[in-house]
């Protein structure tokens, strides 16, 4: 429980991010968009509520191709909503 920690944006070589079930709360960091080597996130099945456009943005360029959240959060660059 509790927030997306900013400091994961330091972790430069992470490729997937597994989050699923946590009771995570609060607003995706924007320093996830540091991610660059960012392939797979999911973050359904917790309680968080917008995405950051940083993070849209490794969407939009094709560097993040799996990106899971609930279908009622706030994203429009989402590509899969469970």
């Amino acid at each position: 429980s509790g927030a997306i920690r900013s400091t994961l944006g330091q972790l430069e070589n992470l490729e997937k991010l597994f989050l699923v079930g946590n009771q995570l709360s609060g607003t995706v960091p924007k320093e996830l968009g540091n991610l660059k080597r960012l392939e797979r996130m999911w973050i359904d099945g917790n309680r968080l509520n917008a995405i950051p456009e940083e993070l849209c943005a490794l969407v939009e360029s094709g560097d993040l191709m799996t990106f899971n959240v609930d279908c009622g959060m706030n994203c429009n660059c989402c590509n899969n909503c469970i």
